[in-house]
């Protein structure tokens, strides 16, 4: 199909066509069979056990766990883990970075109502550009 690449969308277009991208894309996502990570006490049983999910029981201090999977109808040892999250950044200091240096970089390149105001009198304005 051609289409002017030089046309002006309106925000309503480009909602609609965001949500159905989003409702198309999550709805792929929720039914690709992703696995499932799930924190255990003990080792299931494979008759109660879920396929596409790793259960994780506790190993031999707080940061280790061993992970197991219903593999084939039978639950198998997927490996051991071991993580020091300590020095990984967290969710909220990821988003207040994010939110900081969006703040400032748009900040200096959004115009204000007043300066979006003062452009439209100097093009609709019947007598000239105000000054």
């Amino acid at each position: 199909m051609a289409y002017n690449t030089g046309s002006v969308v309106t925000l309503g277009i480009l909602k609609d066509a965001m949500t159905r991208l989003r409702t198309d894309y999550t709805g792929a996502v929720s039914n690709a069979g992703h696995v499932k990570f799930l924190k255990v006490d003990t080792v299931p049983m494979a008759e109660t056990a879920v396929e596409n999910v790793l259960y994780l029981v506790p190993g031999s201090d707080a940061a280790h766990c061993i992970a197991y999977a219903l593999v084939d109808g039978a639950i198998v040892c997927m490996g051991e883990t071991s993580a020091d999250m300590a020095d990984y950044v967290t969710t909220e200091e990821l988003n207040t970075a994010v939110d900081t240096a969006l703040d400032d970089s748009l900040d200096s390149r959004i115009a204000t109502a007043d300066e979006v105001n003062e452009m439209f009198d100097e093009v609709f304005a019947t007598q000239g550009p105000s000054e």
